[in-house]
């Protein structure tokens, strides 16, 4: 590997990287992703955590992520995309609930 002085290319894409992370729109992205990593942790309580190490399960959560920004996306309300997390939440949590405590 060049280990040498970065080309502008670089140096642009990595400013863009930043930049979204640093927007609403990046941080309503990282928490939809988080929280649907947070299921994934909550329906492996109970076991070995084995889900966690399938490579598979990271770019099927950020397609998810990326698919349930659309509505904000569409319509530019924060208000909306905290609704859609919510709705997530509440649709996700009893199906954990049930797996963990066995009811």
């Amino acid at each position: 590997m060049y280990m040498g002085r970065s080309t502008g290319w670089e140096n642009r894409y990595m400013s863009m990287v930043k930049d979204f992370f640093r927007s609403r729109s990046g941080v309503l992205w990282l928490g939809m992703a988080a929280s649907l990593l947070y299921f994934v942790v909550v329906w492996s309580v109970d076991s070995t955590f084995r889900g966690l190490s399938d490579l598979v399960l990271y770019p099927i959560n950020f397609l998810a992520a990326t698919v349930l920004m659309l509505p904000y996306m569409l319509s530019r309300r924060v208000w909306v995309q905290i609704s859609v997390m919510i709705v997530v939440q509440m649709l996700l949590s009893p199906a954990a609930m049930t797996k963990c405590w066995g009811r």
